[in-house]
């Protein structure tokens, strides 16, 4: 996220760049964003266990605390958190998150 901010603040016709490479003209999907979330699962994707998916019902207790904190403690924290960065970089509140990390804020 700080690299975002640096980027947008320091070269912002890079952000724009970035931002107008889309999967078709209106798609709101960003290619580099698209590839770079690729890069990020492709690595734990080859280490799955397929096998071992069965095996999850066994011991609950890895998933239940997986689907805990996805589902109910970080919506709640990024609904904290908005705030905080609309007041401090002067962002509508209703901008969306998405914007952190595309380097949207610094702009």
């Amino acid at each position: 996220m700080v690299a975002g901010l640096t980027i947008g603040k320091s070269a912002p016709s890079l952000v724009d760049a970035l931002r107008a490479m889309e999967f078709g003209k209106g798609s709101q999907v960003n290619i580099p964003i698209a590839v770079l979330i690729w890069l990020m699962i492709i690595p734990m994707m080859m280490k799955v266990d397929f096998g071992a998916i069965r095996e999850v019902g066994k011991k609950p207790r890895e998933l239940l605390v997986t689907l805990f904190v996805n589902w109910l403690v970080k919506p709640f924290s990024m609904a904290i958190y908005q705030p905080a960065v609309s007041a401090v970089h002067g962002v509508d509140p209703n901008f969306l998150f998405v914007a952190t990390s595309q380097g949207l804020l610094g702009q």
